[in-house]
């Protein structure tokens, strides 16, 4: 017989998708045994009986024009072949950048996720500036970039993939932020050096010549701050007292690329031994006082002062 049409209808999908053939209207006898053969650009595909249907799923084709041809016969039907043309479309890439990473002077990752056996180069920018191009490996689908030396701060990265045979150029539609830690500092040393009035000077050395921000110092009801500069900050504090032991509190704000940090310091108050002093002489007659006024003496001094008049 050979009054039986031959119908086919395909559904392409994207590259990675299921395209679905069907061929329809056969004689029961044509569908239910192997008589008809699918071929698409000459490679053969078996068919899946779903009703009064044959059915192809072909996920394997890659991107590009096609032509599927289903042939069919036997012994008691005249063998007939129809033919039908279609177009596999380029998938849409479905970008997205992953960041690994946060350690200060050590690599960040960056991974751009383009999609299965994907080739082709990816177009890196880290924080708007600096552009590089990488491949995208077909094994993973991936593109994988290091920063090396990464340095303190919030930074972001954006991914442009230029597409290939199979899928089309994209671009990720919002930056993707991270931020790499600061580095730790130290006060690597407090130098004192008292004054006559045991009024101090204050230098602060850091472990980092490069750090900026500010260094604090307390101490009894003072509290001095003075800026760093080349990781070296120098303070004056006004008289401490004497005859005592202070701990001086040290803190270093950090800055943009350090974290802060703390320290302490004791300083000896020796006494006062440069106290200034000078007399008054008020003169009485004879039989009257004479008064002696010594100024100078120091306001929170609480000790004697001796009047030595010829020796008595």
């Amino acid at each position: 017989q050979d009054k039986y049409p031959l119908g086919i209808d395909v559904v392409p999908a994207p590259y990675g998708e299921n395209t679905t053939i069907a061929i329809s209207k056969l004689p029961d006898e044509l569908i239910n045994n192997d008589d008809t053969v699918v071929t698409i650009n000459g490679k053969v595909y078996n068919a899946t009986v779903v009703g009064d249907k044959l059915v192809v799923n072909a996920s394997d084709l890659a991107a590009g024009d096609y032509t599927v041809v289903v042939t069919s016969g036997n012994n008691n039907y005249t063998t007939k072949s129809n033919s039908s043309a279609f177009t596999v479309p380029k998938q849409a890439a479905n970008v997205t950048v992953d960041v690994v990473g946060s350690t200060p002077g050590e690599n960040v990752t960056v991974t751009v996720h383009v999609g299965p056996n994907a080739t082709g180069d990816v177009a890196i920018t880290i924080d708007g500036t600096t552009t590089v191009f990488v491949p995208v490996d077909p094994v993973t689908g991936d593109a994988v970039y290091n920063i090396t030396d990464a340095q303190p701060g919030d930074h972001n990265v954006t991914a442009k993939y230029f597409g290939d045979n199979n899928y089309n150029a994209s671009d990720v539609t919002a930056p993707e932020k991270f931020t790499v830690d600061r580095f730790n500092a130290t006060i690597d040393s407090v130098d004192v050096v008292l004054n006559p009035d045991n009024s101090a000077n204050v230098t602060v050395k850091l472990d980092v010549t490069d750090a900026e921000g500010t260094v604090t110092v307390k101490v009894g009801g003072q509290e001095v701050v003075a800026d760093v500069v080349d990781g070296v900050a120098t303070l004056e504090l006004a008289p401490l007292g004497w005859n005592e032991t202070l701990t001086l509190n040290v803190t270093y704000s950090g800055d943009k690329k350090y974290n802060g940090a703390d320290d302490t310091k004791d300083v000896e108050l020796p006494l006062l031994s440069n106290v200034a002093v000078d007399a008054e002489v008020t003169p009485g007659e004879f039989g009257e006082n004479t008064t002696i006024v010594v100024d100078g003496v120091p306001d929170d001094f609480d000790g004697n002062v001796t009047v030595i008049v010829d020796g008595e």
